[in-house]
């Protein structure tokens, strides 16, 4: 337990966790409490506050394992963030020169003081939120004996009316108990659609804060037995993001679930690094000892491209996993809301000349270990030995090819002097081969100057990710936008980004971008199609040589493709294993380049693009201090020379 103490007095005393090194204090645990203090008698005190960790007995005095003392300018200006101090041992105790104590301090606001007279008072039990997250589903039984759907008739004769209602799950809410036990499928929905009241804060974090909001699934797959008689899938969410884990409550007995908002579904997660991914994970919940929670679909979220306090209703289909394609098959939808707050948003674009954190966190049994494992990577596990996963890796290298139809594009755009770049002329709008022009100066310059062949490599890079970049903010689908170069240099510039997101109407250029979507689908269909036509066409001419070798008696040809019986291991595991890992290798290694290119980690290339013109300019400088330059005189020639001895002679 924890006792707090300030001038040797004690100001508020934690109940004990029992048995455990890592122990976690709750509201339930009074690790919240309300200090009131002048200005005055908080800095005329030596030590501020002071917190004794005690190892809790029964029977005989509680051992003191350490203190942590936080200086009275600490607390003053604290901000409710999340600090870890060491634990140190108190004069004439044992110094047990390990653990540490996290503290949260801030000022109290008139909320924090009426919801800790409330919590005081006889109204605790009204603000502690039930769940239903740790004690799961009914099971086979409590569903069958469980009603979940209602018919309600209204009015006489040709007058009457059905009405379908449903159960809402896991409770109704505790302020309108009557109102929200039965509910329509619409009023359903837009209830779930409110703000939500409880916010779970997780995370250790100080770039910002994502605040997630789960709404509900559709289309989810029956994973109980005994559907037909009420027991279906009982759905739950695992939030995985940096080190932070949590999860909603669990909504027994259907495939279409939503979380209320008075339901634990809110989660107010702490950003480390703007690239960390947010992992979603929909599981059926299964409380038997020895069954873990089934896997249903999972997602995973990059943030980087949302813009800071702009709240999104986003909706995904989810997936076995998303780094195989043989399993790509959706098995449902999730709605969630999300929104996201930045602290400094310069720090944040500086945050990005590192790599995001290997972060590892502990949880307390193999069923949430499970749980976050397979919301973060998936169900396949792509490290042992498998034929299937380096076909999988294959097949996935085959889809870069793609590019090349990309790369086609572009330099037939080039080369042709096709305009891109838009230019309003009162009402007409003329578009420019900017690229055409600057490719064709870049050559003109270089051909005149060799020496400036580094900085035209330099610019090369910045020019292709700048070029990507306006290519992806001028395809019809606003939504395959990203973020600029501009908006990025105004963050690490004026520590803010001044223009804000674009307010994109509903539908907005939807039949466009479906001609687009559906042009662009046709010419890979028919690339596919000419490929496949030219493989066949090469297996008929080998067949064809392999006759005519026959038939000449060429004995070379190794027809030879029975093996003996028996059971074996499989022999060329030594060899595939190894070509199976530097395929995972290759593959991540592209997957991180490819979101860079498009400009999916558009901190990332905004970096590059910023580091390749500054090389660019770099060498440009260096160079120009090393060109040959004549001074001449027009009427008398050169006024220096150089004598054979390499000695500059002044010419009288």
């Amino acid at each position: 337990m924890v006792k707090i103490m300030f001038n040797g007095k004690e100001v508020q005393k934690t109940k004990f966790i029992s048995s455990t090194l890592e122990p976690v204090w709750t509201i339930k645990h009074d690790s919240l409490c309300l200090f009131t203090v002048t200005v005055q008698d908080l800095f005329d005190s030596h030590e501020g506050l002071t917190f004794l960790v005690q190892d809790f007995d029964k029977f005989g005095g509680n051992e003191t394992l350490g203190a942590v003392v936080v200086p009275p300018r600490e607390v003053f200006l604290a901000k409710g963030e999340r600090v870890e101090y060491p634990l140190k041992a108190l004069f004439g105790h044992k110094d047990y020169g390990t653990g540490k104590l996290a503290l949260r301090i801030r000022r109290a606001t008139e909320y924090d003081i009426d919801f800790m007279e409330k919590w005081s008072s006889s109204q605790k039990e009204d603000l502690i939120v039930k769940t239903t997250a740790t004690k799961g589903g009914k099971g086979t039984i409590g569903s069958i004996v469980t009603r979940n759907e209602k018919v309600e008739k209204h009015g006489h004769g040709a007058e009457k009316t059905s009405v379908k209602k449903f159960r809402i799950r896991p409770g109704p809410d505790p302020k309108r108990k009557e109102e929200t036990t039965w509910m329509t499928k619409e009023a359903l929905q837009k209830e779930a659609l409110e703000p939500s009241r409880h916010w779970v804060d997780v995370g250790s974090g100080k770039l910002g804060k994502l605040y997630v909001e789960i709404i509900g699934c559709d289309g989810l797959p029956q994973l109980d037995t005994g559907a037909f008689l009420g027991n279906k899938t009982d759905a739950f969410v695992s939030v995985v993001y940096e080190d932070c884990i949590s999860k909603t409550d669990v909504i027994d007995d259907t495939l279409s679930p939503r979380w209320m908002p008075w339901s634990q579904r809110a989660f107010q997660l702490h950003m480390m690094h703007p690239s960390s991914q947010l992992h979603l994970g929909v599981f059926d919940y299964d409380d038997g000892m020895f069954d873990d929670h089934d896997l249903i679909g999972r997602v995973s979220v990059d943030v980087t491209n949302f813009y800071p306090d702009t709240e999104y209703l986003l909706t995904y289909s989810i997936y076995p996993t998303a780094k195989t394609s043989y399993t790509r098959e959706a098995k449902g939808t999730l709605t969630f809301r999300l929104r996201i707050e930045y602290v400094d948003e310069r720090q944040l674009v500086l945050s990005n000349l590192t790599p995001p954190p290997t972060i590892h966190v502990n949880v307390k049994t193999k069923k949430d270990f499970q749980c976050a494992k397979f919301t973060a990577s998936g169900k396949i596990d792509m490290e042992p030995y498998s034929q299937r996963t380096i076909s999988s890796y294959i097949e996935e290298l085959m889809t870069y090819m793609e590019c090349y139809y990309y790369l086609e594009d572009a330099v037939l755009n080039v080369l042709l002097w096709r305009g891109h770049f838009p230019l309003k002329l009162g009402k007409k709008t003329i578009l420019l081969p900017v690229h055409s022009f600057n490719l064709f100066l870049c050559m003109v310059v270089l051909v005149e100057r060799p020496t400036l062949f580094p900085s035209f490599c330099c610019a090369t890079i910045a020019w292709v990710l700048l070029a990507v970049m306006g290519y992806k903010r001028n395809v019809p689908n606003p939504w395959d936008g990203c973020r600029s170069f501009g908006e990025v240099m105004q963050q690490l510039i004026l520590g803010k980004c001044l223009s804000g997101p674009d307010n994109i109407p509903a539908y907005a250029n939807a039949d466009k971008s479906a001609e687009f979507t559906e042009k662009w689908n046709k010419r890979v269909e028919d690339a596919e199609k000419m490929a496949e036509r030219r493989r066949l066409k090469a297996i008929e001419e080998q067949e064809e040589w392999q006759k005519e070798m026959e038939e000449i008696g060429d004995t070379n040809v190794d027809i030879s493709t029975k093996s003996g019986g028996g059971v074996s291991i499989d022999p060329l595991k030594p060899i595939l294993y190894p070509i199976q890992q530097y395929l995972g290798i290759t593959c991540n290694c592209l997957r991180f380049l490819k979101n860079i290119i498009i400009w999916e980690e558009s901190y990332f290339a905004a970096i590059i693009s910023l580091a390749s013109r500054t090389g660019d300019c770099s060498c440009l400088c260096s160079l120009g201090f090393h060109l040959p330059v004549d001074i001449e005189d027009h009427r008398l020639g050169p006024l220096w020379s150089m004598d054979e001895g390499g000695r500059h002679l002044l010419r009288q």
